[in-house]
C-alpha cells in the first residue's frame, strides 16, 4: 500500500506516531527521521498528503520518537518530538578499537544532547513551537522515547521521556501552558543505585488495575527493564523485579515496548522488541546475540507479570503471529 498511499518518506526513519491532529475523523501520521521529520495528512481515500511545510513541524534534528497529546484540554492534539544527540555526517567520530581497526557505534556520551520540541496545535492545520515558553527546552537529555500520561491524576497531560545514559524526564503539566521537570523529585530520573540507565522505549499504563499509571522503560543489555509504579507516598519505585520482568529482561537490549491486553482478560500485558546494536557482540560477550527474541509478559490480578512459553502462547488463540522468537521458560 505504501506507494499508492503517497507516503514516500526517503529519510533515515526512526519512529512514528499516528493521531487525528485536525479532528476530521481520519488518523494522520507523523514520521521522525535523522533529518527533517514529515507530517502526512490522511485524505480519507487511502492516500496521504505531505503537509509538513504548512503545519511547520519539520524539525531537522536527529529525532527519535514522537507522541500526540492534548496539553491544554482544548480538544486539539499537540505534538512532542524527542531529539537524540548532535551527531552529523560531518562530525562522525571514530569509536572502537583503533589497533584492530574495528569500528563500533559511539556511546552517547561522545556527543552533546539535543533539545526536544513541543508543538502546540493551533486548530487550523498549523502548529507553533512552544518548547521554550512551555519550560520544556533542555540540552541535558539524550532522548529516545516519549509517552503522554497523567501520573498524578489531576486531569492534565504530563510527558514521560526516556533518556539514554542520562536521567529521564517527567514534565508535569502545570495547567497553564507550562511544564515543570520533576523526575528527580518523584523518583523517576535514575535507577536505585543513583545511575541513569540507557532508556529507550517507554509506555505508560495501569497494569495492576489500581487506578494508578505505571511507567515502563526498556534499557541496554545488562540493564533490566524498568517498571516504575507510584506508591501511596506519591513516589515512583522500580518494581520490575517484584513484577517478574526484571530478571528475564537482563540480557536483552530493549527498544520498543508497550502495554496491551494480549489475551483479552482485562489485565494489561507487555510486549518488548529487542535487538543488539553491535553485530559482533556474540564474539565478545558470551550469551548475548545480535538478533534477539521479543518478550511478552502476561499480566494478572497478582500484579506479577510472567513471560509465557511457546506452548502457552498457542493457547492464547488468534495470536499466532506472536509465537515467533519466544523462549520456553514457563511462568
Amino acid at each position: 500500500m505504501t506507494e499508492r498511499s503517497g507516503i514516500r518518506n526517503r529519510g533515515f526513519g526512526m519512529g512514528a506516531c499516528a493521531a487525528d491532529f485536525d479532528n476530521d475523523g481520519w488518523v494522520d501520521l507523523y514520521l521522525t527521521n535523522f533529518g527533517p521529520n514529515v507530517l502526512y495528512r490522511n485524505n480519507a481515500d487511502g492516500t496521504f498528503t505531505d503537509v509538513t511545510a504548512k503545519a511547520v513541524v519539520g524539525s531537522p534534528l536527529w529525532s527519535a520518537s514522537c507522541a500526540w497529546g492534548d496539553i491544554e484540554n482544548d480538544g486539539d492534539l499537540d505534538l512532542f518530538v524527542t531529539n537524540y544527540v548532535d551527531f552529523t555526517v560531518d562530525n562522525n567520530k571514530y569509536c572502537g578499537d583503533h589497533i584492530k581497526n574495528v569500528r563500533a557505534y559511539c556511546h552517547p556520551n561522545v556527543y552533546n544532547g539535543l533539545p526536544d520540541v513541543l508543538y502546540r496545535n493551533n486548530g487550523d492545520g498549523t502548529f507553533t513551537d512552544i518548547t521554550r515558553e512551555a519550560g520544556i527546552y533542555s540540552t541535558a537529555g539524550k532522548d529516545l522515547g516519549v509517552v503522554f500520561g497523567d501520573y498524578d491524576n489531576d486531569g492534565w497531560a504530563d510527558i514521560y521521556v526516556a533518556n539514554d545514559s542520562v536521567p529521564n524526564f517527567l514534565f508535569h503539566n502545570q495547567g497553564n501552558g507550562t511544564f515543570k521537570e520533576v523526575a528527580v523529585q518523584v523518583g523517576m530520573a535514575v535507577a536505585e543505585g543513583g545511575l541513569a540507565k540507557a532508556g529507550m522505549g517507554i509506555d505508560a499504563g495501569d497494569y495492576d488495575n489500581s487506578g494508578q499509571e505505571a511507567v515502563l522503560i526498556t534499557n541496554f543489555a545488562g540493564e533490566q527493564i524498568t517498571l516504575y509504579r507510584r506508591d501511596s507516598s506519591g513516589l515512583f519505585m522500580d518494581v520490575a523485579a517484584r513484577a517478574g520482568i526484571g530478571g528475564p529482561s537482563q540480557r536483552y537490549l530493549g527498544f520498543g515496548a508497550f502495554f496491551f491486553d494480549a489475551d483479552l482478560d482485562g489485565w494489561l500485558d507487555i510486549l518488548v522488541a529487542n535487538g543488539h546494536i553491535q553485530d559482533d557482540v556474540s564474539v565478545r560477550n558470551s550469551g548475548v546475540d545480535h538478533a534477539e527474541p521479543g518478550l511478552l509478559f502476561l499480566g494478572g490480578p497478582s500484579g506479577v507479570l510472567w513471560r509465557p512459553s511457546r506452548e502457552s502462547l498457542t493457547r492464547l488463540g488468534g495470536h499466532g503471529n506472536l509465537r515467533w522468537g519466544w523462549e520456553t521458560v514457563g511462568p
